[in-house]
């Protein structure tokens, strides 16, 4: 695993904003912790296809609304430090706390839990004011110079996706998202069967879980309206999948 302080972040532009980006290295289908007892090998081929559209392991990036986005499901620490990042890195502190302690600790990173949802801390600083200190630095200058640069604050977190422990809850987070939220959710008050009901292929399943880890709460409503579409054009098609 590299060291923290080595590693390189270039500056990206989001409208108006200048932020850093590790792109990363390590894609998931590198993955090597694979647990055939509990991951399918159609699981296996849907999180590989959905990740690509998302992130590698080891993504960080800092330039848009959120703090700071991570790993291949470029999970987010939003902007009062809550966030499903967070609550990753509170899951993991639970059931790994000396790994907790040596990747994200021992650099400055903490997770408190005292609000009933996790807030994630770098040397006792959230927010703003943490948003503003990672992307200081990250200009126009130096996106227009393609210059590389450290980053003291999220060359930590790179190194901690690296750790084959926090990449195999990252895939473990992926299957539980896919198979208990995902594919329970029922598209809408007209429908009784759920979307793991209507989708049979790995290539379904992959849009429905890209689109739940973009924008959750639209899920429910835009597989309604594509199965009403689909009904109004095949009157004769049976609602039952």
């Amino acid at each position: 695993m590299s060291n923290p302080d080595d590693i390189e972040f270039s500056t990206v532009k989001f409208g108006n904003q200048y932020g850093p980006v590790h792109v990363g290295v390590q894609p998931l289908s590198a993955f090597t912790g694979w647990d055939n007892k509990r991951i399918t090998d159609d699981e296996k081929s849907l999180l590989i296809a959905m990740a690509e559209n998302e992130g590698n392991f080891d993504s960080v990036q800092s330039y848009d609304s959120e703090i700071v986005s991570v790993g291949a499901m470029q999970k987010t620490i939003n902007r009062e430090g809550k966030g499903e990042f967070s609550i990753q890195v509170w899951q993991f502190k639970q059931t790994n706390p000396h790994l907790y302690m040596e990747l994200f600790e021992k650099y400055g990173w903490t997770v408190e839990n005292d609000s009933q949802q996790p807030i994630m801390y770098f040397k006792g600083k959230t927010g703003n004011a943490l948003k503003d200190e990672i992307r200081r630095g990250f200009t126009s200058s130096t996106y227009a110079n393609k210059i590389k640069q450290n980053s003291p604050i999220l060359g930590p977190l790179v190194y901690s996706t690296k750790n084959i422990e926090f990449q195999r809850k990252q895939v473990d987070d992926f299957v539980y998202r896919l198979n208990d939220v995902v594919l329970k959710i029922k598209p809408s008050n007209e429908y009784a069967s759920t979307l793991g009901d209507y989708l049979k292929s790995t290539l379904g399943k992959a849009i429905v879980l890209d689109h739940h880890v973009n924008r959750p709460a639209y899920v429910k409503r835009d597989f309604g309206k594509a199965l009403n579409r689909f009904f109004e054009q095949n009157e004769h098609a049976s609602r039952n999948p």
